[in-house]
Protein backbone atom coordinates (compact mmCIF):
# COMPACT_ATOMS: atom_id res chain seq x y z
CA UNK A 1 0.00 0.00 0.00
CA UNK A 2 2.58 2.59 1.30
CA UNK A 3 4.48 1.79 -2.47
CA UNK A 4 1.57 2.30 -4.16
CA UNK A 5 0.79 5.85 -2.25
CA UNK A 6 4.85 6.41 -3.56
CA UNK A 7 4.23 5.63 -6.96
CA UNK A 8 1.07 8.21 -7.30
CA UNK A 9 3.44 10.45 -4.92
CA UNK A 10 6.09 10.60 -8.14
CA UNK A 11 3.33 12.26 -10.36
CA UNK A 12 2.91 15.42 -7.56
CA UNK A 13 -0.08 14.53 -6.18
CA UNK A 14 -0.09 16.63 -3.14
CA UNK A 15 -3.12 14.83 -0.67
CA UNK A 16 -0.97 11.38 -1.70
CA UNK A 17 2.02 13.20 -0.58
CA UNK A 18 0.49 14.83 2.28
CA UNK A 19 -0.68 11.46 3.78
CA UNK A 20 2.91 9.61 3.22
CA UNK A 21 4.55 12.72 5.42
CA UNK A 22 1.94 11.86 7.99
CA UNK A 23 2.79 8.17 8.16
CA UNK A 24 6.56 9.16 8.20
CA UNK A 25 6.01 11.46 11.11
CA UNK A 26 3.78 8.76 12.87
CA UNK A 27 6.87 6.90 13.26
CA UNK A 28 9.23 9.40 14.36
CA UNK A 29 10.21 9.27 18.32
CA UNK A 30 7.95 10.97 20.53
CA UNK A 31 10.94 13.16 21.51
CA UNK A 32 11.19 14.54 17.96
CA UNK A 33 7.59 15.35 17.67
CA UNK A 34 7.31 16.94 20.94
CA UNK A 35 10.41 19.17 19.78
CA UNK A 36 8.66 20.10 16.38
CA UNK A 37 5.19 20.85 18.54
CA UNK A 38 7.51 23.31 20.79
CA UNK A 39 9.37 24.76 17.55
CA UNK A 40 6.32 25.45 16.10
CA UNK A 41 4.45 27.13 18.42
CA UNK A 42 7.40 29.32 19.28
CA UNK A 43 7.94 30.77 15.57
CA UNK A 44 3.69 30.69 15.13
CA UNK A 45 2.65 31.97 18.42
CA UNK A 46 5.04 32.47 21.07
CA UNK A 47 6.94 35.43 18.90
CA UNK A 48 4.28 37.62 18.39
CA UNK A 49 2.85 37.98 22.41
CA UNK A 50 2.41 41.04 22.99
CA UNK A 51 1.26 43.54 25.25
CA UNK A 52 1.58 47.69 25.86
CA UNK A 53 5.05 48.37 27.71
CA UNK A 54 7.26 51.10 27.37
CA UNK A 55 9.59 49.06 25.26
CA UNK A 56 13.64 48.52 26.26
CA UNK A 57 15.65 45.21 25.74
CA UNK A 58 15.78 41.58 27.17
CA UNK A 59 13.16 40.81 29.45
CA UNK A 60 11.18 44.28 29.37
CA UNK A 61 9.96 42.95 26.20
CA UNK A 62 6.88 40.14 26.58
CA UNK A 63 7.63 38.08 23.53
CA UNK A 64 11.23 37.91 24.95
CA UNK A 65 9.87 36.52 28.33
CA UNK A 66 7.54 33.97 26.63
CA UNK A 67 10.62 33.16 24.31
CA UNK A 68 12.48 31.65 26.93
CA UNK A 69 9.48 29.49 28.17
CA UNK A 70 9.38 27.93 24.91
CA UNK A 71 13.15 27.43 24.64
CA UNK A 72 13.43 25.97 28.09
CA UNK A 73 10.65 23.29 27.19
CA UNK A 74 13.22 22.09 23.91
CA UNK A 75 16.09 21.92 26.11
CA UNK A 76 13.96 19.79 28.51
CA UNK A 77 13.19 17.58 25.46
CA UNK A 78 16.40 17.40 24.49
CA UNK A 79 17.72 15.94 27.89
CA UNK A 80 14.92 13.46 27.71
CA UNK A 81 16.19 12.33 23.99
CA UNK A 82 19.65 11.43 26.10
CA UNK A 83 17.22 9.30 28.72
CA UNK A 84 15.39 7.93 25.61
CA UNK A 85 18.63 7.14 23.33
CA UNK A 86 21.27 6.62 26.38
CA UNK A 87 23.69 8.69 23.49
CA UNK A 88 24.69 12.20 23.87
CA UNK A 89 25.53 13.55 19.84
CA UNK A 90 27.28 16.81 19.80
CA UNK A 91 29.47 18.02 16.69
CA UNK A 92 32.83 19.40 16.16
CA UNK A 93 31.17 23.16 15.59
CA UNK A 94 29.52 22.35 19.32
CA UNK A 95 32.85 21.49 20.98
CA UNK A 96 34.96 24.78 19.50
CA UNK A 97 31.60 27.10 21.02
CA UNK A 98 31.51 25.24 23.98
CA UNK A 99 35.25 26.61 23.84
CA UNK A 100 33.95 30.23 23.27
CA UNK A 101 32.21 30.21 25.28
CA UNK A 102 34.01 28.99 28.53
CA UNK A 103 36.40 31.94 26.95
CA UNK A 104 33.26 34.39 27.52
CA UNK A 105 32.25 33.44 31.30
CA UNK A 106 35.88 33.41 32.05
CA UNK A 107 36.73 37.31 32.75
CA UNK A 108 33.16 36.97 35.48
CA UNK A 109 35.62 36.07 38.06
CA UNK A 110 38.68 38.56 37.42
CA UNK A 111 38.70 41.13 40.76
CA UNK A 112 37.54 44.14 38.91
CA UNK A 113 34.08 42.61 38.58
CA UNK A 114 32.02 44.28 40.99
CA UNK A 115 29.53 45.70 38.87
CA UNK A 116 29.29 41.91 37.23
CA UNK A 117 25.52 41.17 38.53
CA UNK A 118 24.17 43.47 35.99
CA UNK A 119 25.25 41.52 33.24
CA UNK A 120 24.42 38.14 34.56
CA UNK A 121 21.33 38.38 32.32
CA UNK A 122 23.12 38.43 29.32
CA UNK A 123 25.28 35.78 30.31
CA UNK A 124 22.13 33.59 31.24
CA UNK A 125 21.09 34.10 28.08
CA UNK A 126 24.38 32.94 26.09
CA UNK A 127 24.62 29.62 28.40
CA UNK A 128 20.84 29.42 27.46
CA UNK A 129 21.64 29.70 23.97
CA UNK A 130 24.46 27.04 24.23
CA UNK A 131 21.78 24.39 25.40
CA UNK A 132 19.36 25.16 23.31
CA UNK A 133 22.06 24.30 20.75
CA UNK A 134 22.98 21.32 22.43
CA UNK A 135 19.29 19.94 22.95
CA UNK A 136 18.90 20.50 18.70
CA UNK A 137 21.88 18.47 18.33
CA UNK A 138 20.30 15.25 20.55
CA UNK A 139 17.57 15.01 17.42
CA UNK A 140 19.91 14.00 14.45
CA UNK A 141 17.34 15.69 11.63
CA UNK A 142 16.93 14.59 7.70
CA UNK A 143 17.59 17.27 4.78
CA UNK A 144 13.60 17.17 4.52
CA UNK A 145 13.09 17.36 8.84
CA UNK A 146 15.59 20.83 8.50
CA UNK A 147 14.06 22.08 5.90
CA UNK A 148 10.25 21.72 8.02
CA UNK A 149 12.34 23.38 10.48
CA UNK A 150 12.75 26.10 8.30
CA UNK A 151 9.68 26.25 6.83
CA UNK A 152 8.34 26.74 10.24
CA UNK A 153 10.99 29.77 10.72
CA UNK A 154 9.64 31.09 7.42
CA UNK A 155 6.12 31.21 9.10
CA UNK A 156 7.23 33.13 11.68
CA UNK A 157 8.80 35.88 9.55
CA UNK A 158 5.56 36.14 7.62
CA UNK A 159 3.72 36.28 10.42
CA UNK A 160 5.44 39.71 11.25
CA UNK A 161 5.34 40.48 7.57
CA UNK A 162 1.58 40.79 7.81
CA UNK A 163 1.94 42.55 11.09
CA UNK A 164 4.20 45.36 10.12
CA UNK A 165 1.86 45.85 6.79
CA UNK A 166 -0.74 46.37 9.34
CA UNK A 167 0.74 48.80 11.26
CA UNK A 168 2.05 50.69 8.20
CA UNK A 169 -1.52 50.63 6.25
CA UNK A 170 -3.91 49.96 8.43
CA UNK A 171 -3.53 50.79 12.73
CA UNK A 172 -5.59 53.33 13.52
CA UNK A 173 -3.84 56.29 15.96
CA UNK A 174 -5.50 54.88 18.93
CA UNK A 175 -4.29 50.97 18.38
CA UNK A 176 -3.83 48.10 20.83
CA UNK A 177 0.06 48.12 20.36
CA UNK A 178 0.78 51.87 20.93
CA UNK A 179 2.20 52.17 17.23
CA UNK A 180 3.26 55.52 16.76
CA UNK A 181 1.16 56.01 12.96
CA UNK A 182 3.14 59.40 12.27
CA UNK A 183 6.19 58.26 12.37
CA UNK A 184 5.23 54.88 10.73
CA UNK A 185 8.13 52.55 10.92
CA UNK A 186 6.40 49.38 10.99
CA UNK A 187 8.48 47.25 13.39
CA UNK A 188 6.03 44.28 14.63
CA UNK A 189 6.38 43.02 17.78
CA UNK A 190 9.87 43.87 18.05
CA UNK A 191 9.52 47.66 18.58
CA UNK A 192 12.50 48.38 16.73
CA UNK A 193 12.47 49.10 13.21
CA UNK A 194 16.20 48.01 12.82
CA UNK A 195 15.42 44.38 14.14
CA UNK A 196 12.43 43.77 12.05
CA UNK A 197 14.50 44.86 9.03
CA UNK A 198 16.78 42.42 9.77
CA UNK A 199 14.17 39.66 10.38
CA UNK A 200 11.90 40.35 7.30
CA UNK A 201 15.54 39.77 5.08
CA UNK A 202 16.55 36.77 7.23
CA UNK A 203 12.80 35.54 6.12
CA UNK A 204 13.73 36.30 2.52
CA UNK A 205 17.43 33.99 2.65
CA UNK A 206 15.12 31.25 3.78
CA UNK A 207 12.22 31.59 1.47
CA UNK A 208 14.76 31.98 -1.62
CA UNK A 209 16.99 28.88 0.21
CA UNK A 210 13.97 26.71 -0.01
CA UNK A 211 13.19 27.72 -3.29
CA UNK A 212 16.30 26.32 -4.63
CA UNK A 213 16.98 23.33 -2.43
CA UNK A 214 13.46 22.27 -1.58
CA UNK A 215 11.55 19.72 -3.42
CA UNK A 216 9.35 18.21 -0.39
CA UNK A 217 7.03 20.99 0.96
CA UNK A 218 7.24 23.17 -2.10
CA UNK A 219 4.34 21.58 -3.85
CA UNK A 220 2.09 22.18 -0.97
CA UNK A 221 0.35 25.71 -1.54
CA UNK A 222 0.87 26.84 2.00
CA UNK A 223 4.54 26.38 1.34
CA UNK A 224 4.28 28.39 -2.12
CA UNK A 225 2.29 30.89 -0.09
CA UNK A 226 4.95 30.93 2.34
CA UNK A 227 8.46 31.26 -0.02
CA UNK A 228 6.29 34.04 -2.70
CA UNK A 229 4.73 36.11 -0.28
CA UNK A 230 8.01 36.42 1.27
CA UNK A 231 9.93 38.42 -1.13
CA UNK A 232 6.63 40.83 -2.02
CA UNK A 233 5.79 41.63 2.30
CA UNK A 234 9.60 41.77 3.13
CA UNK A 235 10.31 44.46 0.35
CA UNK A 236 7.17 46.75 1.18
CA UNK A 237 8.23 47.09 4.90
CA UNK A 238 11.97 47.23 3.78
CA UNK A 239 10.93 50.57 2.14
CA UNK A 240 9.08 51.58 4.48
CA UNK A 241 11.31 51.68 7.72
CA UNK A 242 14.44 52.40 5.64
CA UNK A 243 17.40 50.55 7.64
CA UNK A 244 20.69 50.97 6.26
CA UNK A 245 21.43 47.62 7.68
CA UNK A 246 18.63 46.04 6.51
CA UNK A 247 19.62 46.92 3.00
CA UNK A 248 22.51 46.19 3.19
CA UNK A 249 22.30 42.76 4.50
CA UNK A 250 19.67 42.51 1.81
CA UNK A 251 22.19 42.57 -1.37
CA UNK A 252 24.49 41.00 0.10
CA UNK A 253 22.18 37.87 0.86
CA UNK A 254 21.05 38.01 -2.46
CA UNK A 255 24.25 38.08 -3.92
CA UNK A 256 25.34 35.22 -2.05
CA UNK A 257 22.13 32.97 -2.40
CA UNK A 258 21.67 33.70 -5.75
CA UNK A 259 25.28 32.06 -7.13
CA UNK A 260 24.49 29.45 -9.44
CA UNK A 261 20.67 30.15 -9.60
CA UNK A 262 19.75 29.81 -13.36
CA UNK A 263 18.11 32.99 -14.06
CA UNK A 264 15.68 31.17 -16.34
CA UNK A 265 14.34 29.17 -13.31
CA UNK A 266 10.65 30.10 -13.48
CA UNK A 267 10.07 30.38 -9.48
CA UNK A 268 13.27 32.37 -9.13
CA UNK A 269 11.82 34.80 -11.94
CA UNK A 270 8.53 34.78 -9.88
CA UNK A 271 10.65 35.45 -6.76
CA UNK A 272 12.13 38.12 -8.06
CA UNK A 273 9.37 39.58 -10.04
CA UNK A 274 7.40 39.62 -6.82
CA UNK A 275 10.13 41.68 -4.93
CA UNK A 276 10.15 44.08 -7.71
CA UNK A 277 6.63 44.47 -7.02
CA UNK A 278 6.62 44.94 -3.33
CA UNK A 279 9.65 47.57 -3.62
CA UNK A 280 7.37 49.72 -6.06
CA UNK A 281 4.01 49.60 -4.20
CA UNK A 282 6.57 50.74 -1.24
CA UNK A 283 8.05 53.28 -2.73
CA UNK A 284 4.65 54.75 -4.59
CA UNK A 285 2.81 54.30 -1.35
CA UNK A 286 1.06 57.62 -0.31
CA UNK A 287 2.04 56.45 3.53
CA UNK A 288 5.58 56.97 2.22
CA UNK A 289 5.29 60.38 0.69
CA UNK A 290 3.12 62.02 3.61
CA UNK A 291 5.78 60.68 6.27
CA UNK A 292 8.52 62.84 4.49
CA UNK A 293 7.16 65.76 6.48
CA UNK A 294 7.47 64.72 9.76
CA UNK A 295 11.25 62.72 9.48
CA UNK A 296 13.99 63.56 10.99
CA UNK A 297 16.64 66.76 9.01
CA UNK A 298 19.26 65.64 6.69
CA UNK A 299 21.62 66.96 9.58
CA UNK A 300 20.06 64.65 12.11
CA UNK A 301 20.36 61.64 9.97
CA UNK A 302 24.20 62.35 9.18
CA UNK A 303 24.77 62.95 13.04
CA UNK A 304 23.11 59.93 13.48
CA UNK A 305 26.15 58.30 11.31
CA UNK A 306 28.62 59.98 12.48
CA UNK A 307 27.88 58.70 16.34
CA UNK A 308 27.90 55.22 15.47
CA UNK A 309 32.05 55.83 14.43
CA UNK A 310 31.84 57.83 17.35
CA UNK A 311 30.43 54.68 19.72
CA UNK A 312 33.05 52.66 18.16
CA UNK A 313 36.00 54.51 18.48
CA UNK A 314 35.07 55.06 22.29
CA UNK A 315 34.61 51.47 22.79
CA UNK A 316 37.69 50.83 21.03
CA UNK A 317 39.57 52.66 23.23
CA UNK A 318 38.24 51.05 26.71
CA UNK A 319 39.36 47.62 25.12
CA UNK A 320 42.65 49.39 24.71
CA UNK A 321 42.75 50.79 28.48
CA UNK A 322 42.72 47.33 29.67
CA UNK A 323 43.29 45.01 26.83
CA UNK A 324 43.78 41.96 29.00
CA UNK A 325 40.71 41.76 31.79
CA UNK A 326 39.22 44.94 30.42
CA UNK A 327 37.26 46.91 32.24
CA UNK A 328 34.91 44.73 33.89
CA UNK A 329 31.44 42.73 33.08
CA UNK A 330 28.27 45.19 33.81
CA UNK A 331 30.64 48.38 33.55
CA UNK A 332 30.11 49.47 29.73
CA UNK A 333 27.16 52.35 30.98
CA UNK A 334 29.59 54.16 33.33
CA UNK A 335 33.08 53.34 31.43
CA UNK A 336 31.85 54.70 28.41
CA UNK A 337 30.02 57.52 30.08
CA UNK A 338 33.71 58.77 30.96
CA UNK A 339 35.26 58.28 28.40
CA UNK A 340 33.49 60.15 26.26
CA UNK A 341 33.35 62.87 28.78
CA UNK A 342 37.63 62.74 27.79
CA UNK A 343 36.68 62.96 24.17
CA UNK A 344 34.72 66.27 24.81
CA UNK A 345 36.90 67.18 26.95
CA UNK A 346 39.64 67.35 23.91
CA UNK A 347 37.21 68.34 21.35
CA UNK A 348 34.65 70.95 23.05
CA UNK A 349 33.77 71.61 19.63
CA UNK A 350 32.67 68.72 18.05
CA UNK A 351 30.08 68.06 16.29
CA UNK A 352 28.76 65.23 18.13
CA UNK A 353 27.69 66.29 21.32
CA UNK A 354 26.78 64.11 24.52
CA UNK A 355 23.48 62.91 25.20
CA UNK A 356 21.09 62.96 28.36
CA UNK A 357 20.83 59.66 27.83
CA UNK A 358 23.13 56.73 29.51
CA UNK A 359 24.44 54.65 26.18
CA UNK A 360 23.90 50.82 27.38
CA UNK A 361 25.43 49.22 24.36
CA UNK A 362 28.05 50.13 21.54
CA UNK A 363 26.09 48.75 18.60
CA UNK A 364 28.47 46.07 18.35
CA UNK A 365 28.61 42.63 20.14
CA UNK A 366 32.52 42.15 19.55
CA UNK A 367 32.97 45.53 20.62
CA UNK A 368 31.08 45.08 23.94
CA UNK A 369 32.44 41.76 24.92
CA UNK A 370 36.23 42.78 23.97
CA UNK A 371 35.30 46.18 26.18
CA UNK A 372 34.48 44.51 29.31
CA UNK A 373 36.58 41.08 29.31
CA UNK A 374 39.05 41.89 27.73
CA UNK A 375 41.03 39.68 25.20
CA UNK A 376 39.37 36.58 26.34
CA UNK A 377 36.12 37.06 25.39
CA UNK A 378 37.84 38.62 21.87
CA UNK A 379 39.51 34.75 20.94
CA UNK A 380 36.43 33.23 22.25
CA UNK A 381 34.30 35.04 19.58
CA UNK A 382 36.86 34.65 17.00
CA UNK A 383 37.19 30.71 17.65
CA UNK A 384 33.76 30.58 16.77
CA UNK A 385 33.94 32.29 13.75
CA UNK A 386 36.68 30.56 12.51
CA UNK A 387 34.97 27.50 13.07
CA UNK A 388 31.92 28.24 11.57
CA UNK A 389 34.03 29.38 8.71
CA UNK A 390 35.96 26.08 7.95
CA UNK A 391 32.97 24.23 8.33
CA UNK A 392 31.00 25.69 5.08
CA UNK A 393 34.12 26.03 3.40
CA UNK A 394 34.29 22.52 3.73
CA UNK A 395 31.41 22.60 1.24
CA UNK A 396 31.34 23.10 -2.11
CA UNK A 397 31.57 26.59 -2.67
CA UNK A 398 28.18 27.31 -4.36
CA UNK A 399 26.88 25.61 -1.10
CA UNK A 400 28.95 27.10 1.18
CA UNK A 401 27.69 30.46 -0.04
CA UNK A 402 23.84 29.55 0.51
CA UNK A 403 24.69 28.72 3.83
CA UNK A 404 26.15 32.04 4.45
CA UNK A 405 23.26 33.80 2.61
CA UNK A 406 20.94 32.04 5.25
CA UNK A 407 23.27 33.71 8.46
CA UNK A 408 24.54 36.39 7.32
CA UNK A 409 21.67 39.25 7.81
CA UNK A 410 21.66 38.52 11.77
CA UNK A 411 25.24 38.25 11.71
CA UNK A 412 25.98 41.52 10.15
CA UNK A 413 23.36 43.06 13.10
CA UNK A 414 25.57 42.47 15.07
CA UNK A 415 28.06 44.21 13.79
CA UNK A 416 26.27 47.56 13.87
CA UNK A 417 23.21 47.15 16.30
CA UNK A 418 22.39 44.73 19.42
CA UNK A 419 19.92 41.86 17.84
CA UNK A 420 20.73 39.77 20.65
CA UNK A 421 20.02 42.02 23.32
CA UNK A 422 16.70 43.14 21.91
CA UNK A 423 15.46 39.79 20.52
CA UNK A 424 15.57 36.47 21.74
CA UNK A 425 13.41 35.43 18.51
CA UNK A 426 16.80 36.55 16.65
CA UNK A 427 19.12 34.73 19.06
CA UNK A 428 17.15 31.91 18.73
CA UNK A 429 16.98 31.91 14.78
CA UNK A 430 20.27 32.90 14.36
CA UNK A 431 21.32 29.09 16.69
CA UNK A 432 18.53 27.26 14.34
CA UNK A 433 20.51 28.22 11.43
CA UNK A 434 23.62 27.31 12.30
CA UNK A 435 21.97 24.06 13.61
CA UNK A 436 20.95 22.85 10.01
CA UNK A 437 24.34 24.02 8.72
CA UNK A 438 25.93 21.92 11.14
CA UNK A 439 23.43 18.96 10.40
CA UNK A 440 24.02 19.57 6.86
CA UNK A 441 28.08 20.24 6.71
CA UNK A 442 29.10 19.48 9.73
CA UNK A 443 30.86 16.77 11.53
CA UNK A 444 28.62 15.11 14.12
CA UNK A 445 30.40 12.89 16.92
CA UNK A 446 28.22 10.21 19.46
CA UNK A 447 28.81 9.55 23.14
CA UNK A 448 27.32 6.65 24.92
CA UNK A 449 25.87 7.85 28.16
CA UNK A 450 24.58 5.02 30.48
CA UNK A 451 23.53 6.89 33.15
CA UNK A 452 21.18 8.53 30.65
CA UNK A 453 18.52 8.65 34.60
CA UNK A 454 20.43 12.01 35.18
CA UNK A 455 19.27 13.63 32.04
CA UNK A 456 15.74 13.16 33.68
CA UNK A 457 16.58 15.90 36.26
CA UNK A 458 17.63 18.73 33.62
CA UNK A 459 14.63 17.34 31.42
CA UNK A 460 12.13 18.22 34.37
CA UNK A 461 13.51 21.02 35.83
CA UNK A 462 15.06 23.40 33.63
CA UNK A 463 11.60 23.93 32.18
CA UNK A 464 10.12 24.29 35.27
CA UNK A 465 12.48 26.55 36.81
CA UNK A 466 12.58 28.79 34.26
CA UNK A 467 8.79 28.83 33.25
CA UNK A 468 8.63 29.81 37.36
CA UNK A 469 10.94 32.81 36.72
CA UNK A 470 9.43 34.13 33.18
CA UNK A 471 5.54 34.33 34.94
CA UNK A 472 7.31 35.81 38.08
CA UNK A 473 8.74 38.69 35.38
CA UNK A 474 5.12 38.88 33.34
CA UNK A 475 3.46 39.50 36.63
CA UNK A 476 6.58 42.11 37.66
CA UNK A 477 6.35 43.70 34.10
CA UNK A 478 2.85 43.94 34.34
CA UNK A 479 2.97 46.07 37.91
CA UNK A 480 5.57 48.24 36.97
CA UNK A 481 3.89 49.15 33.64
CA UNK A 482 0.72 49.61 35.79
CA UNK A 483 3.19 51.85 38.66
CA UNK A 484 4.44 53.94 35.62
CA UNK A 485 1.10 54.34 34.68
CA UNK A 486 0.49 56.71 37.76
CA UNK A 487 2.76 58.81 37.34
CA UNK A 488 5.35 57.27 39.67
CA UNK A 489 2.81 58.10 42.39
CA UNK A 490 1.26 54.67 43.67
CA UNK A 491 5.00 53.48 45.65
CA UNK A 492 2.41 50.91 47.11
CA UNK A 493 2.43 49.43 43.46
CA UNK A 494 5.95 49.25 42.85
CA UNK A 495 7.33 47.57 46.84
CA UNK A 496 4.48 44.76 45.82
CA UNK A 497 6.57 43.92 43.18
CA UNK A 498 7.81 40.04 44.13
CA UNK A 499 10.02 39.28 41.70
CA UNK A 500 12.05 42.42 40.59
CA UNK A 501 14.73 40.94 39.14
CA UNK A 502 13.81 40.89 35.42
CA UNK A 503 13.59 44.29 35.48
CA UNK A 504 16.14 45.57 37.83
CA UNK A 505 17.32 48.88 36.39
CA UNK A 506 13.67 49.76 36.64
CA UNK A 507 13.09 48.90 39.57
CA UNK A 508 16.27 49.89 41.21
CA UNK A 509 15.93 53.35 39.74
CA UNK A 510 12.32 53.59 40.87
CA UNK A 511 13.15 52.79 44.46
CA UNK A 512 15.26 55.79 44.60
CA UNK A 513 12.64 57.76 43.46
CA UNK A 514 10.73 56.27 45.97
CA UNK A 515 13.22 57.12 48.96
CA UNK A 516 13.96 60.97 47.50
CA UNK A 517 10.08 61.54 47.25
CA UNK A 518 9.82 60.07 51.49
CA UNK A 519 13.06 62.02 52.57
CA UNK A 520 12.07 65.17 50.69
CA UNK A 521 8.58 64.97 51.88
CA UNK A 522 9.69 64.31 55.72
CA UNK A 523 12.82 65.67 56.03
CA UNK A 524 13.93 62.26 57.57
CA UNK A 525 17.30 62.38 57.66
CA UNK A 526 18.06 58.86 57.61
CA UNK A 527 16.29 58.30 54.45
CA UNK A 528 17.89 61.33 52.94
CA UNK A 529 21.26 59.56 54.11
CA UNK A 530 19.73 56.23 52.23
CA UNK A 531 18.81 57.37 49.25
CA UNK A 532 22.22 59.01 48.87
CA UNK A 533 24.47 55.93 49.56
CA UNK A 534 22.24 53.67 47.34
CA UNK A 535 22.21 56.29 44.33
CA UNK A 536 25.58 56.33 44.80
CA UNK A 537 26.02 52.32 44.28
CA UNK A 538 23.51 52.58 41.30
CA UNK A 539 25.47 55.84 39.82
CA UNK A 540 28.68 53.24 39.79
CA UNK A 541 26.45 51.25 37.08
CA UNK A 542 24.47 53.44 35.32
CA UNK A 543 25.02 57.28 35.79
CA UNK A 544 21.67 58.71 35.36
CA UNK A 545 21.81 62.33 35.01
CA UNK A 546 18.22 62.62 36.94
CA UNK A 547 20.30 60.84 39.79
CA UNK A 548 22.97 63.36 39.90
CA UNK A 549 20.51 66.18 40.14
CA UNK A 550 18.31 64.00 42.86
CA UNK A 551 22.04 64.14 45.27
CA UNK A 552 22.68 68.04 44.54
CA UNK A 553 19.39 68.58 45.83
CA UNK A 554 19.28 66.25 48.62
CA UNK A 555 22.65 67.46 50.00
CA UNK A 556 21.42 71.05 49.59
CA UNK A 557 18.61 70.65 51.46
CA UNK A 558 20.32 69.09 54.19
CA UNK A 559 22.73 72.12 54.10
CA UNK A 560 25.96 69.98 53.05
CA UNK A 561 26.82 72.61 50.15
CA UNK A 562 30.41 70.98 49.89
CA UNK A 563 29.35 67.48 48.86
CA UNK A 564 26.53 69.08 46.94
CA UNK A 565 29.14 71.10 44.66
CA UNK A 566 31.23 68.25 44.47
CA UNK A 567 28.41 66.47 42.94
CA UNK A 568 27.51 69.17 40.60
CA UNK A 569 31.21 69.10 39.51
CA UNK A 570 31.08 64.92 38.97
CA UNK A 571 27.86 65.67 36.73
CA UNK A 572 29.12 68.52 34.87
CA UNK A 573 32.36 66.55 33.96
CA UNK A 574 30.30 63.71 33.15
CA UNK A 575 27.50 65.93 31.00
CA UNK A 576 29.63 68.89 30.10
CA UNK A 577 26.55 70.92 28.23
CA UNK A 578 23.47 68.78 29.20
CA UNK A 579 23.36 68.83 33.09
CA UNK A 580 23.26 73.21 32.83
CA UNK A 581 21.62 73.14 29.26
CA UNK A 582 18.62 70.80 32.05
CA UNK A 583 19.26 72.11 35.19
CA UNK A 584 20.84 75.44 34.88
CA UNK A 585 23.98 77.13 36.51
CA UNK A 586 24.27 76.45 40.30
CA UNK A 587 23.47 79.75 41.94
Amino acid sequence: MVYIFYQLAIYKLPIVTLVLHMIEWSKQPKSKQLLFVILSGYFLLGIHYFFPNPGGHGLYLPFNIIGWIFISLVIGAGFWRIYETRVIQFSQFFSHALLATVLLILPLFYRNNDLASWSHHRLLGLVGGVFFYFSLLQFKLSKKESHFFLYVILGGVVIESILGISQYYFFPKDNWMGYDTNQNFPYGVFQQKNMMGIFMVTGCAISLYLLKNDQEFSQFKIASFLLLFMPFSSSIILIAIKSKSAFLSYFVFLFLAAIKVKIKQKRFQVWVVLSIIGFSIGIMSPKLIQRKFSERPIETVMDSNNSRLVYYKNTLNLFLEEPLQGQGYGSFRSKYREIDASRLAKKPNSEIKESSKVMDHPHNETLLWAAEGGVLPLIGLFVIAGSYLLMIFRARVFKSMSYLSLIFPILLSTQVSLPFSLSLTHWITFLSILFITDMHIGKLLKLKFNLSGIALFPALAIPLITSNYMFGALQTAKTIIEYEETGLSNHDLLLATKKPGAWRMKYENYKLKVLYDQGMRTGDKQTLKLFLSESEKFLQFAPFIHLFRSMETVYRSMGEFEEADAIRKRAEHIYPTQYQKIYGKNK
